[in-house]
């Protein structure tokens, strides 16, 4: 469970920050009032994050099947004055 989280309004919504126990903790976020709840879910890991280089306000995580269509989105939201990212976790090995 993730504890201590903040949660800030944005212009583009909200964000949330917290500190994961340990480096390799790991967590889902789910939206309350989903149209559907996920029907599987996969452990990856999501690497290089931590840094203030990769600052974005709008990231999508999404595996390697959508990374074609995720990277066009943040493409369109990057135009729109909203600075976006794309990662793909890597598989749990």
């Amino acid at each position: 469970m993730v504890q201590h989280v903040t949660i800030a309004p944005t212009t583009a919504g909200y964000s949330a920050t917290f500190a994961p126990a340990s480096p390799q903790a790991r967590f889902v976020a789910f939206q309350n009032g989903a149209a559907a709840p996920a029907a599987s879910l996969a452990l990856g890991q999501v690497v290089g994050l931590s840094s203030s280089a990769n600052a974005a306000d709008y990231l999508i995580i999404t595996p390697d099947s959508l990374v074609d269509g995720a990277t066009t989105l943040a493409s369109y939201r990057q135009q729109k004055g909203l600075p976006a990212a794309v990662v793909a976790p890597r598989p749990d090995l």
